[in-house]
């Protein structure tokens, strides 16, 4: 007896173990039903925690690529978004270029700034067009409702301007509501010579085109006069003037070739 319990003590223990819970149960001595349903909670809320902690940790790779992806994709609307606006700008700006008073008469060719100055007072600018284009030295280069300057050198798709402030630059006008003739002339101040001293021009009054030159087209700003004086034995005015172009908001210009002007049509007609 005492040898097979020895050799066998771990079931002999077990089967007492069970009939002492038994037991215990049907009478009541241990509440083993209430200890049970503690330890299941117990357990059970464990088993859980550590569910929900291994499905997060293993999830964690893909919540990553998706912070990724959405990132990727705000960055790339976004960018759409900025491209968009300024296609907008764009569109607004050329809108605003065509309306210029050469839309009907003149023939023009559109063209991007390439370089100009940061500054108001730069005097030259390169664009975006040339001899393939159909453009050619001498031809008139104007923004909107503004003479900007005129081409003096063109290459094959680039072409230099020389600015209306450009001192080597004169541009027939006519000044104010009486028409008062002159030309305007750039340099380190903007002056209007050859203004008759006979006739009335004021500060504040605006500067056009003439058209005569055969260069510039006629009715578009030039300037504006600034001062205005003159000496008793004086033939001309002494008119100091500001330029209205500013060459640092410029984008895109039209170049009006020279043939291209009705006078000279007109004349090339009659020959």
């Amino acid at each position: 007896m005492i040898n097979f319990f020895l050799k066998y003590k771990k079931l002999v223990l077990l089967i007492l173990l069970c009939l002492f819970i038994i037991v215990s149960n049907q009478y009541g001595l241990i509440p083993f039903s209430s200890f049970a349903v503690k330890t299941e909670w117990f357990v059970g809320s464990i088993f859980k925690w550590v569910s929900f902690v291994a499905t997060d940790i293993y999830n964690l790779p893909n919540r990553y690529d998706e912070s990724v992806r959405r990132g990727i994709e705000e960055n790339q609307q976004r960018m759409h978004n900025a491209y968009y606006r300024n296609i907008l700008d764009e569109n607004q700006r050329l809108r605003k270029l065509l309306n210029m008073p050469a839309r009907k008469k003149f023939k023009a060719i559109g063209a991007e700034v390439l370089m100009s100055g940061i500054t108001s007072n730069s005097r030259s600018i390169f664009i975006g067009c040339g001899t393939d284009d159909g453009v050619k030295r001498g031809d008139a280069v104007v923004f909107e409702d503004l003479i900007v300057g005129k081409i003096v050198k063109a290459g094959s798709n680039v072409s230099l301007v020389y600015l209306i402030t450009h001192p080597d630059i004169g541009v027939d006008v006519l000044i104010g509501e009486k028409k008062v003739r002159g030309v305007f002339r750039g340099g380190v101040k903007s002056t209007v010579e050859y203004v008759d001293v006979e006739k009335k021009v004021s500060k504040g009054d605006l500067i056009y085109s003439s058209g005569r030159g055969g260069v510039y087209p006629p009715g578009f700003k030039v300037g504006v006069i600034e001062k205005v004086s003159s000496e008793k034995k004086s033939v001309f005015h002494d008119i100091e003037a500001s330029p209205l172009l500013d060459v640092s908001k410029i984008d895109y210009v039209f170049v009006i070739p020279s043939i291209s002007l009705p006078f000279i049509d007109e004349a090339s007609e009659e020959r």
